[in-house]
């Protein structure tokens, strides 16, 4: 059996099995569907069928589906355009020197620091920079309430949220509420 090319193959810039105006990789199709008829005779399923899609944000026409790499369900061209829509820019954080605008948090940071008396609870030792540490991560079922949170240094803070963040994840299972508490007993807290 022949293949439709060779009985339809025209230099006119069409497709051969449709008429559309090529584009797929410069050949003779106007895409990849019309080349899957020319060479197996059935379309393609519904899983492998790529649909063109126009990001939001930058206005780029694009595929999805198929082996694009992008799934059908994909909204925008690349992670790049996805952050652009749905954060806000960072620079207005860092020129706060890394503080929010919430003038509520910033006054009870300044409480917490005053009860430890802007000393880690860790380290023991005074520091310029000092953060608030929740006891239970939010991320864990903790919250804002004073019992939960501690003043730490820079350093004392990074380091015990890896240690916990390790101590859940080689706990699965456990209920990481009890692991935290009984990792913080070491420190009287």
């Amino acid at each position: 059996m022949k293949k439709a090319s060779e009985y339809y193959y025209k230099k006119d810039g069409k497709c051969i099995i449709c008429g559309e105006l090529k584009s797929y990789r410069n050949g003779k199709y106007c895409s990849i569907e019309c080349r899957t008829i020319d060479w197996t005779g059935k379309k393609r399923p519904d899983a492998l069928r790529r649909i063109k899609k126009v990001c939001p944000e930058c206005k780029i026409e694009f595929e999805a589906g198929g082996r694009s790499g992008k799934k059908r369900d994909q909204i925008y061209c690349s992670n790049k355009c996805s952050g652009k829509s749905s954060r806000k820019s960072i620079d207005h954080f860092w020129d706060l020197n890394g503080r929010t605008k919430n003038h509520a948090w910033d006054k009870f940071r300044k409480e917490i620091f005053k009860r430890d008396n802007y000393t880690c609870k860790f380290c023991k030792e005074k520091k310029d920079k000092m953060q608030v540490h929740h006891i239970i991560p939010r991320k864990y079922g903790g919250n804002h309430l004073e019992k939960n949170l501690l003043t730490a240094c820079r350093h004392c803070h990074g380091s015990i949220d890896r240690t916990i963040f390790l101590m859940v994840k080689n706990n699965f299972g456990k209920d990481p509420k009890q692991l935290i508490k009984r990792f913080m007993k070491i420190f009287n807290c």
